[in-house]
């Protein structure tokens, strides 16, 4: 079985399912877009066996490291799959949305016109409002517990005190 050349991972296709890294580099638009839907093929299955074990850490080492293309077509692929992936409160949310930024600039790099980096941009956007909300959400669902639990507890001492739980 061959190792992968970037962790020495054994790999069975061009993308190890470890790293996400891409041992033959791929050349022009379908080799790229093929070889993102290998990385994407790798990715869900790492992140099920993972449901296993009861961690995303590694999906978003995965995804952190992984090849990312090169072609405009292939990186506007790539962001808008990094963005469905990226589900706010969930540990890997951060290496999905640095993936779709990266690849964003990327396209706009490799084709500085193309209208679909407004598009991604407009859903990078989205993406991160969503986060806030979530984020306020929770914290708002905390707030509430805490105060919530102190409430109880000190209604507890006070009935307890009221009858007679603290004399001697």
């Amino acid at each position: 079985m061959a190792e992968c050349k970037i962790c020495g991972a054994p790999v069975t296709s061009n993308v190890c399912g470890f790293c996400g890294g891409v041992q033959t580099p791929p050349v022009g638009r379908e080799e790229e877009l093929d070889t993102l839907n290998a990385l994407v093929e790798a990715g869900q299955k790492l992140a099920l066996s993972d449901a296993n074990k009861g961690s995303d850490v590694p999906v978003a080492t995965f995804w952190s490291t992984a090849w990312m293309p090169t072609h405009p077509d292939a990186l506007a692929q790539a962001a808008m799959l990094a963005l469905q992936g990226a589900m706010p409160g969930a540990e890997e949310y951060d290496a999905f949305m640095s993936r779709a930024q990266a690849a964003l600039d990327g396209l706009r790099m490799a084709a500085p016109t193309d209208a679909r980096s407004q598009v991604i941009q407009a859903r990078i956007a989205e993406k991160r409002e969503e986060a806030r909300k979530h984020d306020a959400e929770m914290s708002s669902f905390y707030l509430k517990f805490g105060i919530g639990f102190v409430l109880f507890v000190v209604c507890t001492v006070v009935f307890l005190y009221l009858n007679g739980a603290f004399e001697k």
